[in-house]
C-alpha cells in the first residue's frame, strides 16, 4: 500500500511535470493545427481588447442592487430552490451591436477547429439573460482577452526540456507513487485551452479512456445548469486575470491491491456526524468527491450533482480530467492545492451561480500552495442487493482505502525537518456535540488521530443508488484501517436516524470492538437478510443486535 512516507519522498523528488513515458498527452501547441490556432487566437484577442468600455453611469449599465450576485469569504452550500413567492428578477437590457459582434467573433473562431458547429447557445444565454451591460463589457473586453493570452502562454509554460510538447499521463495501475505537479499558472493555461476547445488531438492512444476536456457542452448550453457552470468557469478566469495564482496543483493516482489483514488488531476511529453543513467548507480535511469513474463526471456537459458542482466551483480540479485515465475498481485520485472560486445555490436542474468566493482562511505551504485535498473516488452504479456481497464490499473498501491513505499533506509529516502544518488531535467523539463525560468513557484503545480528518458523506447514495447505511459503515471501516477520523455529512437525509447512529457508534467504541468483528456483522446482515428488508436497514439491525435495550 502507498504510505505517507513514500508520499513525502515523492513530494520532494517529483519533477515539475514528472518524467515522460510511452503514453503521453499531446498539448495543443504540439499539433499541426497550432500555427493556425495561434494566429486566430491572437486576432480574436486583438479584436476583443479594442472594445469600448461602458460607463458605470450609463442607464441600465449596472446590475440592480437587489439582484447583485453576492461575494462570500468561504464556500457554502445552499440546496434550497428559490421561493415561488419571490418576485421575478429583472431582465438585463439586450446586447448592443458591439457585444453581439464580439460574441459572433468568439463563436466563429472556436468553431473553426474541431467539429463543434452547433450555436453557442449557452454563452449567448449567459450574456443575454444573466449579465448586465457593464458585466458583459468586462467579460467580452477584459476577461476573454485575458483567457486568450493565458492560452497563448502555452509555448512559454510548456517548453524546454519537453521538446516533444508532451506531458505524461496518470494511467491505470501505473505511477501510483509518482505525483504530477503543475504550477497554478500552468493550470490556468490548460483550463483556457479547455474553454477554447483546442485539445483537438488529445492523446497518443486510447482517447476514449479519458474524460472529456473541452467546454463545448457548456458553450452550446441546453439547460440553466450548464449556463451556471459556464458562469462559474468564467468567474474563475475573471479572478485569476486580476490576481496571479500562487503555488502548485498536485495529482496523485493510488492503487490498492489488498485489504490489510489487521482488522482484528485495530479499533474503529472517531466519528463526528454533521446532520447539516457541507463537505467543502471544512478546513484542514481531506474532502471526498463522490466521483464518476471518469473524473469530473459531466461537469463540462449535463451533470449538476455533487462532483460536477465541486469541479465547477473549483475548476483547478479539472486537471484530473485531463491527465487521469478512467479509474479501476481499486484506484482513486488525490488532487491537492485547488482553490474554490464560486459559490452555488440549488442542485441538479436548479443549480445556479451563487457569487464569487474569496478564500482568506485556508493555510498555505511555504511554496504558496493551498492546503486543500480532494479525494476522487467512484462508487458502483446501481448495485442493488449485490452491494451487500463480500466481493462488492471489498471493492468499496479497496476504493476507499486508495482514497483515504494519508498523504504527506494530510498526515503532517515533515519536509527538511519542518512540519507541513500544525496538527491537532481530532476530537474523540461519536457525534458533533457529544458530552465530555461520554468522550472520557471511551477506552484507551480508541485511536488517537494525528492527521487530517476525512470529510465525507453519502457516497454513491444519490443517482448511483447505493445503500446509505452500508456506505457509512464501509467508509468508517476504511478510515479506521488507515488510522483517520471521519467527519460525516448527512445532508439532512431521512434515510439515517442520527440519534440511533450516534448511539451505535458510541457503543461500538465504548465496548472496544475490533474492526473485524464489526465488518463480520456487516457481511452477516447482507447474507442473512431477505432482499426486501435490506434497504437502509443495516444501522437499525446493528443497533438491535449490539446495543442493550434500556428498561
Amino acid at each position: 500500500m502507498f504510505t505517507a512516507t513514500a508520499a513525502v519522498a515523492a513530494l520532494i523528488q517529483a519533477s515539475p511535470l514528472g518524467s515522460l513515458g510511452q503514453y503521453t498527452l499531446i498539448l495543443p501547441h504540439g499539433t499541426r493545427a497550432w500555427p493556425t490556432m495561434k494566429r486566430r487566437l491572437s486576432e480574436l484577442e486583438s479584436s476583443l481588447s479594442s472594445m469600448s468600455p461602458i460607463s458605470a453611469t450609463a442607464p441600465g449599465a449596472e446590475r440592480p442592487a437587489s439582484t447583485t450576485a453576492h461575494t462570500t469569504s468561504t464556500a457554502a452550500t445552499n440546496d434550497a430552490t428559490p421561493s415561488s413567492t419571490e418576485p421575478p428578477k429583472p431582465k438585463p437590457p439586450p446586447m448592443d451591436n458591439e457585444d453581439t459582434r464580439a460574441f459572433n467573433l468568439i463563436q466563429e473562431t472556436l468553431q473553426s477547429w474541431g467539429s463543434h458547429h452547433a450555436p453557442f447557445g449557452g454563452l449567448k444565454a449567459l450574456l443575454e439573460e444573466e449579465l448586465w451591460p457593464a458585466e458583459r463589457k468586462v467579460l467580452l473586453g477584459q476577461t476573454f482577452p485575458a483567457i486568450l493570452n493565458f492560452a497563448l502562454d502555452i509555448e512559454a509554460l510548456f517548453l524546454s526540456p519537453y521538446e516533444s510538447k508532451r506531458v505524461h499521463l496518470l494511467r491505470q495501475g501505473e505511477r501510483s507513487s509518482i505525483p504530477l505537479r503543475l504550477s497554478r499558472v500552468q493550470v490556468r493555461c490548460l483550463l483556457a485551452h479547455c474553454l477554447l476547445c483546442t485539445f483537438t488531438d488529445r492523446h497518443a492512444y486510447a482517447r476514449h479512456n479519458y474524460p472529456q476536456f473541452e467546454a463545448s457542452g457548456l458553450l452550446k448550453g441546453g439547460s440553466s445548469s450548464r449556463v451556471a457552470k459556464l458562469r462559474m468557469l468564467l468567474n474563475y478566469f475573471q479572478r485569476v486575470s486580476v490576481e496571479e495564482p500562487r503555488g502548485d496543483i498536485l495529482l496523485l493516482r493510488r492503487t490498492v491491491s489488498n485489504i490489510p489483514d489487521v482488522m482484528e488488531a485495530k479499533r474503529l476511529s472517531p466519528v463526528r456526524l454533521h446532520p447539516k453543513g457541507s463537505i467543502e467548507v471544512q478546513p484542514l480535511a481531506s474532502h471526498a468527491d463522490f466521483a464518476n469513474k471518469y473524473p469530473g463526471g459531466g461537469v463540462l456537459s449535463q451533470g449538476a450533482v455533487q462532483e460536477e458542482i465541486r469541479f465547477a466551483c473549483a475548476p483547478e480540479l479539472m486537471m484530473s480530467m485531463l491527465f487521469c485515465e478512467v479509474l479501476h475498481d481499486n484506484e482513486a485520485v488525490i488532487v491537492q492545492g485547488a482553490e474554490t472560486f464560486s459559490d452555488y445555490t440549488g442542485y441538479g436542474r436548479t443549480l445556479a451561480f451563487g457569487g464569487s468566493v474569496h478564500d482568506t482562511t485556508t493555510p498555505r505551504l511555504p511554496t504558496g500552495t493551498l492546503m486543500t485535498e480532494v479525494l476522487v473516488m467512484d462508487a458502483v452504479k446501481e448495485p442493488g442487493r449485490a452491494q451487500f456481497r463480500k466481493a462488492y464490499c471489498e471493492r468499496t473498501l479497496r476504493k476507499a482505502l486508495a482514497a483515504f491513505e494519508p498523504t504527506a499533506l494530510s498526515s503532517g509529516e515533515t519536509v527538511a525537518g519542518q512540519p507541513l502544518f500544525p496538527v491537532a488531535s481530532a476530537p474523540i467523539s461519536s457525534g458533533a456535540s457529544t458530552s465530555a463525560a461520554a468522550t472520557a468513557s471511551l477506552p484507551p484503545s480508541t485511536p488517537q488521530i494525528q492527521s487530517w480528518p476525512i470529510a465525507t458523506g453519502n457516497w454513491g447514495c444519490g443517482v448511483f443508488l447505493n445503500d446509505f447505511h452500508l456506505m457509512f459503515m464501509l467508509q468508517w471501516i476504511a478510515a479506521s484501517l488507515v488510522g483517520r477520523s471521519l467527519d460525516y455529512y448527512l445532508f439532512e437525509t431521512k434515510a439515517i436516524d442520527v440519534p440511533r447512529l450516534e448511539a451505535l457508534v458510541h457503543y461500538i467504541q465504548s465496548e472496544d470492538m475490533s474492526i473485524g468483528r464489526v465488518y463480520d456483522l456487516v457481511l452477516t446482515f447482507g447474507a442473512e437478510t431477505p432482499s426486501h428488508e435490506l434497504n437502509n436497514r443495516l444501522i437499525d439491525w446493528l443497533h438491535e443486535v449490539l446495543v442493550p435495550r434500556k428498561h
